[in-house]
């Protein structure tokens, strides 16, 4: 123990004390030095070999390359239903292939059948069915380029004479250029604490470049800067050119390092993609609008399943709560102040030694009792899990995965060990398949979670790009050199870290997902939060933005992260509140309560600081604070259930939860401090200090938007900008004329409590009187929502102020409860009050005693509510 101690205090030591870690730029980083804005040479330079025989009803088209200095690879093209192109080249060389079922959801994707016809200069490939698709691609030899079209629009350029391969066998990078025609501004390249508009990064001064490319590489970025191209935790290739009118993107399947440059110097903007590793595997998004191509990315890589109810609570988490009592101080103080919270959150601080999936028996000798404790007082417990196990032969957990060779390996087949949290550590290869599932087996044990499986009800898996204390030779992660095992039908083969290195976080969540299901005989959704992601992440975990900083400049970049995360798939995502790590001056009480206010707006949304900054609990603070931070708080539980119908919708279609304003008001772009919940509430939160007033932009010429967030309610008029006063502590938020909002009013001190309460149904009237909205719910934590076991139903309110419910496609409510206590209607022409509070319809029926499933079952499934005038 005193050894264990000894390392660990040297490595928080080493942690505080030690120079910053050193990262690379890209003229430290080999190949992207040698391929940045390169033009290849002549003999590198690939032009057409052959084209395909003329053909019909084919799977794919088969373009042969080559170059003068004796490169010969393949280019092969197959057409996706919706929409979509996927191009593979092929040079001879091995190139390692992400398998199919881990990035994209579908192990075979649904491939249509194409016709391919060339003139000898121009091959055209189109689908064999007309009504299969609107794809066209066309390879122009005279240009090399392959140009891919949505009908007869162009869409998106590859230009195939600027691919640049390397003859030396072994030496797998690569690097192409693509362009967007008719784009005006470029967004994607997640995740980066950068603007959500991507900017050029080729200028030059005294021909020398002045900025970086934009790097993805999965790193445990410590102190990580706002506004800036440098990698973090997550990676996502993915990038969308948009315009108004038409909009498409390109994938790049491959999980090695990139780079990537942005040009806007020409008439088309431009992007040069820099590979270190792999497989040049690229799909095309052909659109034609940004909401088509959300969908078409989210149908190759996954949408995520409906969360439990509670996770779209408040959370409070700090690194660290590391004892039963501070624990349940917590969950006290809280109560005791009226700040409603669903889950407290448990740091590496619990564990025994930083042994995962044990208790510290010394610091919670009662783990059991207390979370017992905290499910009577209808709170959830979520616990950390990193990837590194402790290297200790008295490790259950490292016995068995040394036994097993299952941890990653040096090349010369010895486990890797490397420092972390527990000093000396190894890490499980989750690549292969056995080790992956050793380790999910782990959380079914009962020692773990104590026989409370509703409580300890959530895994959060951190440090996983891999982070490893190594800050001047890897820039905190593994060597690119390192071996893993993938089970193939030939046996176990290996692969190079350098392969996989993006994927390392994604594969860690499946597995945890993989335990979770297991431990609840697959009745419960998972909740796992991870920082390190790749696409196809989605599928198994919310994320969050990672290590902030309690300023501004962070504060306002968390918009831009999670509204293009929700762009890329990942639509559970958020920031720390008010920021994580400790800085010189704390944050200001307006900071705290400002981080708060917008903290709501996003998906998820958590408190969290770190062990080394004071603490942040909202109760921490001046009774002020408090109170907006206590009415904000309120704010996101009174709004739960629209959050709720906002993630199961995108579990049907793939739509954003959270949207910048120009995915729902085409061409409204730059308005990044503002942010769309679906389609019909816009907040304006505060990025700014000592204001007393901001600029509010409402979209939509001819809509009316009602402000909610006052004692009474205004409206206001769409296509204007309007500023608002703030200094009072206001956060101004809207509600789309024309919508139904269904919310629940009641202060409650969590979702569970609050589960069972009724509805309000707020009305708010557009132009013609009329509005229209959804209302969604089930049971909260199963997936019996994939039987159809829910209420989704149309609401519909007309000119003669009746209210109509009407079911959306079939569905079994039965079991449910769903009560309605009162109606608002929010009406632009009346002058003195704009709202009209409904609590019984004309005839004298008090909505609270209305139950709209009874109602629905008993009036064959539709039900009409007149309300007084």
């Amino acid at each position: 123990f005193r050894s264990t101690l000894f390392i660990l205090v040297t490595l928080v030591t080493i942690l505080q004390a030690e120079d910053p870690p050193k990262y690379k730029t890209c003229a430290e980083t080999s190949f992207c030095k040698t391929l940045r804005g390169q033009i290849p040479t002549d003999d590198l330079k690939l032009i057409l070999d052959s084209f395909p025989n003329n053909a019909a009803n084919q799977d794919s088209a088969v373009v042969k390359l080559k170059s003068s200095g004796g490169i010969a690879c393949t280019l092969n093209i197959e057409l996706l239903k919706n929409n979509l192109v996927r191009v593979k080249l092929i040079d001879g060389q091995y190139r390692y292939e992400i398998p199919e079922g881990i990035v994209l959801e579908r192990k075979n994707q649904e491939i249509i059948k194409l016709n391919n016809s060339n003139d000898g200069t121009i091959l055209t490939v189109v689908p064999y069915k007309k009504e299969d698709g609107q794809q066209q691609v066309i390879f122009n030899k005279n240009d090399s380029t392959l140009s891919f079209y949505y009908g007869e629009v162009p869409k998106v350029v590859v230009d195939i004479s600027k691919i640049y391969l390397q003859k030396k066998a072994g030496n797998e990078e690569f690097a192409f250029n693509v362009s967007f025609k008719g784009a005006k501004q470029l967004y994607g390249l997640h995740h980066h604490a950068y603007n959500l508009e991507l900017t050029d990064t080729v200028q030059k001064k005294d021909d020398k470049y002045i900025g970086e490319p934009f790097r993805l590489r999965n790193t445990d970025k410590v102190n990580f800067k706002a506004d800036s191209t440098e990698s973090l935790y997550g990676s996502v290739p993915v990038l969308y050119g948009y315009s108004p009118n038409s909009t498409s993107g390109i994938f790049v399947h491959n999980a090695a390092e990139q780079w990537v440059d942005l040009s806007k110097e020409a008439a088309d903007p431009s992007a040069q993609f820099m590979v270190y590793s792999g497989s040049m595997d690229l799909f095309v998004l052909l659109g034609p609008h940004i909401e088509d191509v959300v969908q078409q990315f989210t149908y190759l890589t996954g949408k995520a399943h409906m969360p439990q109810i509670w996770t779209l609570g408040y959370h409070q988490c700090r690194w660290s709560y590391d004892t039963e009592d501070k624990v349940l101080d917590v969950m006290k103080n809280m109560k005791n102040n009226s700040f409603p919270m669903d889950a407290i959150w448990l740091d590496i601080d619990y564990t025994k030694e930083y042994e995962y999936f044990t208790w510290d028996t010394t610091k919670f000798p009662t783990a059991g009792n207390m979370l017992k404790t905290l499910g009577e007082n209808h709170k959830k417990l979520v616990a950390i899990i990193d990837p590194h196990i402790k290297f200790d032969t008295t490790y259950p957990v490292y016995q068995g995965a040394k036994t097993n060779k299952y941890f990653v390996q040096n090349s010369d087949g010895t486990d890797y060990v490397g420092v972390s949290w527990p000093g000396k550590s190894s890490w499980i290869d989750f690549l292969n398949e056995d080790a992956s599932k050793y380790y999910a087996a782990f959380y079914s044990d009962s020692n773990f979670h104590q026989n409370q499986t509703k409580i300890l009800a959530g895994i959060w898996n951190d440090m996983n790009e891999p982070s490893v204390e190594n800050r001047q030779d890897n820039e905190m992660s593994m060597p690119y050199e390192l071996i893993h095992k993938y089970k193939s039908v030939i046996g176990l083969i290996d692969v190079k870290h350098g392969d996989i290195h993006n994927i390392y976080g994604l594969l860690h969540t499946m597995s945890t997902h993989q335990g979770l299901m297991a431990r609840d005989n697959n009745g419960r959704r998972p909740f796992i939060l991870t920082r390190s992601h790749f696409a196809g992440s989605q599928r198994y975990a919310a994320m969050w933005t990672g290590d902030n900083t309690p300023d501004w400049a962070h504060l306002k970049s968390s918009y831009s992260e999670c509204m293009l995360s929700n762009l890329v798939g990942h639509v559970f995502c958020g920031a720390d509140i008010p920021g994580f790590f400790e800085i010189e001056k704390k944050p200001t009480e307006v900071f705290v309560y400002r981080a708060y206010q917008a903290g709501i707006w996003l998906p998820f949304f958590r408190g969290h600081a770190s062990k080394y900054a004071e603490n942040r609990e909202p109760y921490r603070y001046n009774e002020t604070t408090q109170g907006l931070i206590r009415s904000a708080i309120r704010m996101r539980y009174r709004h739960i259930p629209t959050w709720y119908q906002l993630f199961y919708e995108h579990t049907q279609t793939g739509a954003p939860v959270i949207r910048p304003l120009f995915y729902n008001f085409s061409g409204e772009i730059g308005y990044n401090d503002h942010i769309m919940l679906g389609d019909n509430i816009l907040a304006r939160p505060v990025f700014e200090p000592d204001v007393k007033e901001v600029n509010v932009h409402l979209p939509g010429k001819g809509l009316y938007w009602y402000r909610i967030d006052g004692k009474s309610v205004k409206a206001y008029e769409g296509g204007t900008d309007t500023k608002i006063n703030v200094e009072n502590g206001e956060s101004p938020v809207f509600y789309r004329g024309g919508s139904i909002i269904v919310t629940r009013d009641r202060d409650v001190m969590s979702t569970e409590e609050g589960s069972t309460l009724p509805l309000t149904v707020y009305v708010n009237l557009d132009k013609n009187f009329e509005a229209a909205g959804r209302l969604y719910n089930d049971d909260g934590y199963s997936f019996d929502y994939k039987q159809k076991k829910f209420l989704y139903a149309h609401l519909m309110f007309d000119e003669k102020k009746m209210l109509q419910v009407e079911p959306i496609g079939d569905q079994n409510h039965e079991d449910l409860t769903v009560v309605v206590e009162k109606v608002v209607v929010n009406d632009w022409a009346v002058l003195k009050d704009v709202s009209t509070h409904h609590t019984s319809d004309e005839d004298g029926n008090l909505f609270s005693n209305v139950d709209v499933v009874k109602a629905l079952r008993s009036n064959g499934n539709k039900v009409l509510y007149k309300l007084r005038r």
